[in-house]
């Protein structure tokens, strides 16, 4: 290997800069492809294989290319009269830029919300599914980078939900609410993760000075119809930052299985099998607040207080029938059963909190007051038959369940961020929180 340097002149002695040269594969001059850019007259060649006489050709065949350029450029100078374009002025110079998607910190991988071209026609659980590396399946179950039981965040503060009610208040808040998302693999001590995952979900705060406001709103048509809709509204002069956020989403889904099992005995023959045609129907209706303000006491000092309102309400009609046959062949049982189910929830949520930043390089301290009122009420009703081939009726249940829930919670905790100058950090914080159920469930045969 070696590098291979030098200046390239016109014939009239003048260092020609700026000027890209590509150096390619070639059965005479075989080097490793190579790009460079001669600035300051010097171009520079590297990892080139030591032949002397490849080498010469290499040279002789990068002057023929420079000399050719300056002479069409020396042409086009002589056609165009270039002191008027730079005696012109410019009025207005627009720089544009596309902002990435994702931006890989030390301790985790930040998703730009606005950089979603679809972003703001989704609510926040389908926003989720479109990220690389979280799966949500058909129970609300969120998992990250193959790691189930995520914690999920809402600016920083714990939701306190079931996988299934967090998915349902997460489709009530349109992902035009969003500033951005955390994706957290490995967990400091600031959070209480318990071992897993952390998905923090930042909601949108904006800063502009003056009375700002934006709507959002964004349909789907499949089999059912789907809306999504929410308005933006912000207030900031000097040190005030009033802000408020509403969302209103509506939906109906639905679900279509069907399974075909068979079951086998030692030596490979089918001892019985079963048909299985599952369909599912969901309508839901969510009401989303969340209004705020923000107060600077000095200009490394802020409190502020957040207030939160979620309402939602979901109603499930789900229908099967199974057929069952001996030996995978002869008809036997057939079963039918239909589920009725309504769910209605309503979150309540107040913050105060703090922040004082030392300096800009991320020293720092926290403090997060939460109260958080959670209420729902449960009521299925299932009823399965069962008939014999002759399609007369064997058995027949009736089941209903009411559960109603009722959780109050408040949580305070505090952090400390100390970093250094070698990228380490020192972080330290306290946490404790009181959590009230009051839950009565009712069966009834």
């Amino acid at each position: 290997m070696m590098t291979k340097k030098g200046v390239i002149m016109t014939e009239s002695r003048i260092q020609l800069t700026s000027i890209f040269v590509r150096l390619k594969q070639h059965s005479v001059i075989p080097v490793v492809r190579y790009n460079t850019i001669i600035s300051n007259s010097l171009w520079r060649f590297k990892y080139l294989k030591r032949n002397t006489n490849q080498m010469k050709q290499i040279v002789a065949l990068l002057l023929f290319v420079v000399t050719g350029l300056q002479m069409l450029g020396q042409d086009s100078l002589k056609k165009t009269d270039t002191s008027k374009k730079f005696n012109q002025q410019l009025a207005e110079v627009t720089v544009t830029a596309k902002r990435p998607l994702m931006i890989q910190a030390v301790d985790k991988t930040i998703v730009d919300v606005k950089a979603m071209v679809s972003g703001t026609a989704l609510n926040t659980i389908e926003l989720l599914e479109r990220i690389p590396g979280i799966t949500v399946n058909s129970n609300g179950d969120i998992s990250l980078n193959g790691r189930g039981g995520v914690l999920v965040l809402i600016d920083g503060r714990a939701t306190y939900m079931s996988s299934q009610d967090l998915s349902s208040y997460l489709k009530s808040i349109p992902a035009a609410n969003l500033d951005k998302i955390e994706l957290i693999d490995n967990p400091s001590s600031k959070y209480d993760a318990s071992g897993s995952a952390i998905i923090n979900i930042k909601l949108r705060k904006n800063r502009n000075a003056g009375f700002t406001g934006n709507a959002n709103s964004g349909i789907s048509q499949g089999k059912y119809f789907r809306s999504n809709s929410s308005v933006n509204l912000n207030y900031s002069s000097g040190k005030l930052n009033v802000f408020s956020n509403f969302g209103i989403n509506t939906a109906k889904e639905y679900i279509k299985d069907f399974y075909d099992r068979k079951f086998y005995n030692e030596t490979g023959n089918i001892t019985s099998s079963i048909l299985i045609d599952n369909y599912q129907v969901t309508s839901t209706s969510n009401i989303n607040i969340y209004s705020g303000v923000d107060y600077m006491i000095t200009r490394k000092s802020t409190i502020g207080a957040n207030f939160s309102y979620n309402k939602g309400n979901r109603d499930m009609d789900f229908d099967y029938q199974s057929r069952y046959f001996v030996n995978g062949i002869h008809p036997s049982d057939i079963g039918l059963g239909t589920t009725t189910g309504n769910n209605e929830r309503k979150n309540t949520g107040f913050n105060l909190n703090f922040l004082h930043q030392y300096n800009k390089d991320g020293h720092e301290l926290s403090a997060d007051f939460n109260y958080l009122e959670y209420t729902s009420g449960n009521d299925r009703k299932l009823r399965n038959l069962l008939y014999d081939n002759n399609n007369a009726l064997i058995e027949e249940d009736m089941f209903q369940y009411v559960v109603p829930v009722n959780s109050r919670i408040y949580a305070f905790k505090a952090d400390y961020v100390h970093p250094f100058k070698n990228k380490m950090k020192l972080e330290a914080g306290i946490k404790t929180s009181v959590i009230n159920n009051d839950n009565i469930s009712g069966y009834f045969d």
